[in-house]
């Protein structure tokens, strides 16, 4: 799994699209869990934050590709697709791609806990590579 964030400045009058973005993609919830399926997606988040005042969505996605995911959506034709790159595209300034520095997890069960940590840019499409990982087993297991 990758996981990967950012963060996108929205525009002046970004308040309707950004509400109607929401209130679709919650609504059509269905259509949205076989998109995030068919991309590989097992979590996606978005957060609305301001910085100085400035209003920006922060998103995190953990996915089995980021690479096969995009190109997924990129050539995606079904109609929720569709509608978010619409609206995003309204709402959407400028963007930024986070490097990930650490990322824990526990997972219970038979997996233990995985660390994968300090990630670098390996090109500047933003695509990153793990300088280690260490899988840490359960103890007792």
């Amino acid at each position: 799994m990758e996981s990967t964030a950012g963060l996108i400045k929205l525009k002046k009058g970004y308040k309707d699209d950004l509400q109607e973005w929401k209130t679709t993609l919650e609504v059509r919830q269905d259509e949205v869990i076989e998109t995030l399926r068919r991309e590989g997606v097992e979590l996606e988040c978005w957060f609305y934050i301001e910085v100085k005042g400035d209003p920006y969505l922060l998103w995190f996605i953990r996915v089995e590709s980021m690479k096969k995911a995009q190109e997924i959506f990129a050539d995606s034709e079904l109609e929720i697709d569709i509608f978010h790159k619409d609206k995003m595209s309204k709402i959407r300034d400028s963007g930024i791609e986070a490097d990930l520095v650490l990322s824990l997890s526990a997972v219970l069960g038979t997996y233990g806990i995985n660390l994968i940590a300090i990630l670098r840019r390996r090109s500047q499409n933003h695509d990153c590579c793990p300088l280690w990982n260490l899988d840490i087993p359960t103890i007792g297991k």
